[in-house]
């Protein structure tokens, strides 16, 4: 069960490539992450796990750059076993899905805590077309302060109960995924600092779904600290 405890033994494999000029704010360049991790060697977990993030920036005229990102993360149950919220995806916040609060995408718990607890999901999906640009202050350019706009989608899903005895693949599960996606779009500050990039942001939902639990905010100051 849920609250129940549990012995985990995992062997996690992680491969990067980067070919960015700057960390926290590119504006040329790729890169690519894929993250794999397998639990079932020692203990009562036993599920496979893998999560792949790709960017890619593309300098245009007048220092304005475009970037496009996205991610997809699956978990998948091995032997009969079910998946549990420590292992799950958890999806929003104003850096992977602007527009959604922190864990605000996503299966939520049932009865009168519905709203406030996040249950994670078995797969998810994130996108973003981001298009930055200067700002006509000598000020604002002196801190590297970028104006920019963008177009968030995403979803984040549990596949508890689908296939047989969820045996199934949960990639099997992508059309569901994607019927159900969410967009947001918006446009925002953006300040480089020595932790990472920072964001003030005002966002508009395209498609938000309330009848699943979407918890969404329209200001939003978020921080990508720099890996």
């Amino acid at each position: 069960g849920e609250g129940t405890e549990h012995f985990k033994s995992a062997l996690r494999h992680t491969y990067t490539i980067d070919t960015r000029d700057h960390r926290v704010v590119p504006e040329e360049g790729v890169f690519l992450r894929s993250s794999m991790e397998l639990a079932g060697l020692l203990g009562d977990c036993k599920f496979f796990k893998h999560q792949m993030e790709g960017q890619l920036h593309l300098p245009l005229a007048a220092a304005v750059t475009l970037s496009l990102s996205g991610s997809l993360g699956y978990l998948q149950p091995l032997a009969g076993d079910v998946s549990r919220v420590s292992d799950r995806f958890f999806v929003g916040g104003p850096i992977l899905m602007r527009g959604f609060r922190t864990k605000g995408l996503g299966p939520r718990g049932t009865g009168s805590e519905a709203r406030a607890l996040a249950r994670g999901g078995d797969l998810f999906a994130t996108g973003c077309a981001d298009l930055s640009f200067p700002l006509p202050s000598d000020l604002l350019q002196t801190y590297g302060v970028k104006g920019h706009v963008f177009v968030n989608l995403g979803n984040n899903m549990s596949v508890e109960g689908k296939g047989s005895a969820k045996s199934a693949h949960v990639l099997g599960a992508l059309p569901d995924l994607a019927s159900k996606c969410r967009a947001v779009a918006g446009c925002g500050l953006v300040l480089p600092t020595a932790v990472g990039r920072v964001e003030l942001n005002y966002c508009w939902g395209l498609r938000v779904l309330r009848e699943l639990g979407d918890r969404t905010a329209r200001w939003q100051v978020g921080v990508a600290f720099d890996a």
